[in-house]
């Protein structure tokens, strides 16, 4: 099993340090979260720690969500609630 404190360390690590990624251009929330489905893949269903990389990815997707202005926000709005569905069904 990967290690889950690696995942999170490697996933902040790109998150500050890639540009596209920081700016949340179109490119960067892609390649962020292909690296999500990425550690998802490897590590999400690990018994005790799986959560964090969930709940690392849950962040992610709000903190784009907040940064949509409300045009944006009205038209994804079917989209973040069909995620936040998903995340809490995962943590339940």
């Amino acid at each position: 099993m990967q290690s889950i404190s690696l995942w999170r360390d490697y996933l902040d690590f790109v998150k500050e340090n890639d540009p596209s990624i920081r700016e949340c251009s179109p490119a960067g929330i892609s390649k962020a979260r292909d690296l999500f489905e990425c550690a998802l893949t490897a590590a999400g269903l690990h018994v005790s720690e799986g959560n964090k990389l969930w709940e690392a990815y849950r962040s992610f997707e709000l903190s784009i969500f907040h940064a949509m202005d409300e045009k944006d926000n009205q038209v994804c709005s079917g989209i973040l609630m069909d995620l936040l569905a998903v995340f809490s069904c995962s943590t339940s």
